[in-house]
């Protein structure tokens, strides 16, 4: 009896043991694992760079090729980081345990002062900021309110939307240097609303390329909606996500009806190329791409190409040779080439970590991978940002000022231009 039971205890030990060690390990890989949010990552209007928003830091990335440009501490936490194109200015809205303004605020920083040059106070929560060479963006839960940037007084409210209610900031508008049209949730959840927000030219500011329009997209909630480069069509997906379809801004008409899958999942981003010629979606855990032709086809049509990933992610489509950048919420970033005809990977990705620290990514900012600036950029729009910031900076105090959004006017304490690296490297 005994040696039974010394037997017995030895095994109960040994049982014991084995799981308290396995145990162990699963808790160290899940320490191990680096995670991302996906939710405070931000694509620049042109997606030729993204943000990444960790605490109270924000990394801002090279899509073409992938590679780290800079590492900012602002000194609070952050929801998101939306990028002025390739330029100094950056706009930061809190969030976190110690957010660095309330979530209402969005704070305009000067990253090569490394300060906030700017606040203004919305009338709700800030989920999503869009930001061209003439027109500021904002989204709320059920308000989307369009600035003229930098305008005359700084900052000119133009018009605002009412909207359904947005908890994700669902919206996009075209990144065309001659073109804003945005897109937006009308009052109905099914309903998108395209509307043309002004031209580019100081002294034309209200004029309007195309009248508004109410498109019926689908049965359900919509969740995603994306627009191309010139603002000609738009996309939407619905809270079940087996379907894309494709419209006509102008006019509502359905160009194309993709079919994803026949299951329902969480879609997570939709995006055209740069010349419309591709759509690509993320969903759980497969990126789908479509394929749109020259004729138009109402049909329900496959996707031209599948990619399975790891884990949940978002995508977009590069310029040049045909590619996919994915940005997983493992912190991978994935080059994916796939061939145009077949639509097969043709093997030869990259894979880059992201948000990874060392000592040689704490600087302001590199000159040298500034270089991939746009070209042809209008550089009256600097000098009338410049402008318009030093105009309202003549108040002797040293505290930034916070605009509310029935103000018309405001001042600030700080002076600051908008600098941009151009295509030769000289800067502006």
């Amino acid at each position: 009896f005994l040696f039974l039971y010394k037997i017995h205890n030895y095994m109960h030990n040994r049982e014991t043991t084995q799981q308290t060690t396995t145990k162990k390990e699963t808790k160290k890989e899940r320490n191990n694992k680096k995670g991302m949010d996906l939710n405070g990552v931000r694509w620049s209007s042109d997606e030729g760079c993204f943000s990444i928003v960790e605490g109270s830091e924000f990394w801002v990335y090279n899509s073409d090729p992938l590679e780290l440009i800079k590492r900012t501490d602002v000194g609070g936490t952050l929801s998101f980081a939306q990028l002025h194109g390739r330029t100094n200015i950056v706009f930061l809205v809190g969030g976190g345990k110690d957010p660095l303004e309330a979530d209402t605020v969005v704070c305009i920083w000067d990253d090569l002062k490394g300060e906030i040059v700017y606040k203004l106070e919305m009338k709700s929560k800030v989920l999503n900021v869009f930001v061209k060479r003439s027109r500021l963006v904002i989204v709320m839960f059920q308000i989307v309110a369009v600035y003229d940037f930098p305008g005359d007084p700084f900052p000119t409210k133009i018009t605002e939307y009412e909207t359904c209610p947005n908890p994700t900031g669902i919206a996009a508008i075209s990144s065309a240097p001659n073109r804003n049209v945005l897109v937006l949730r009308h009052t109905h959840v099914s309903d998108a609303f395209v509307c043309d927000i002004g031209g580019t030219s100081r002294s034309q500011k209200q004029q309007q390329q195309q009248g508004d329009m109410i498109c019926k997209c689908c049965k359900g909630e919509i969740v995603q909606l994306a627009i191309t480069a010139d603002g000609n069509m738009i996309a939407s997906t619905s809270q079940k996500g087996t379907i894309i379809r494709v419209f006509e801004s102008k006019n509502g008409q359905l160009l194309y009806d993709f079919r994803r899958s026949l299951l329902s999942t969480a879609l997570r981003s939709l995006r055209f190329n740069r010349d419309a010629s591709f759509i690509c979606i993320a969903s759980d855990r497969t990126i789908h791409v479509f394929h749109l032709s020259s004729e138009t086809q109402k049909s329900r049509q496959r996707a031209f190409a599948s990619f399975e990933t790891k884990s949940q992610c978002l995508c977009a489509l590069g310029r040049g040779r045909p590619k996919i950048i994915a940005l997983s919420e493992d912190a991978q970033g994935k080059v994916i080439y796939f061939d145009v005809v077949t639509g097969k990977e043709t093997g030869d990705g990259e894979v880059y970590s992201l948000c990874k620290r060392s000592r040689a990514d704490i600087f302001c900012l590199d000159v040298e991978k500034w270089k991939m600036a746009h070209y042809g950029q209008d550089h009256n729009h600097d000098e009338a940002l410049s402008a318009a910031l030093k105009k309202v900076s003549q108040s002797p105090t040293t505290a930034p000022t916070t605009a509310t959004p029935q103000q018309s006017s405001a001042t600030t304490t700080t002076t600051t231009s908008i600098n941009t690296i151009n295509a030769n490297g000289t800067t502006t």
